[in-house]
């Protein structure tokens, strides 16, 4: 393997709001400020997720609109 490619991997600090935690990372940046806080997204919270099965749901809101489109 070829010595002095690899970025130097060090400790950072992510900040989301008011709260914040320490990490590794290759970011030349000491603190990353993030808009959007992952913690609250749908795939961690399972809150807001769409079951295609409910009649409700986004998708079957949108196939039954353009289903005559031929998707």
């Amino acid at each position: 393997m070829k010595k002095n490619i690899h970025p130097e991997y060090s400790e950072i600090t992510v900040k989301i709001g008011k709260d914040e935690f320490k990490t590794m990372s290759t970011s030349s940046k000491k603190t990353l400020f993030m808009d959007v806080d992952f913690r609250q997204h749908p795939a961690w919270t399972k809150k807001g997720v769409v079951d295609a099965g409910s009649q409700s749901s986004v998708v079957n809101k949108f196939q039954k609109k353009y289903k005559d489109l031929g998707f």
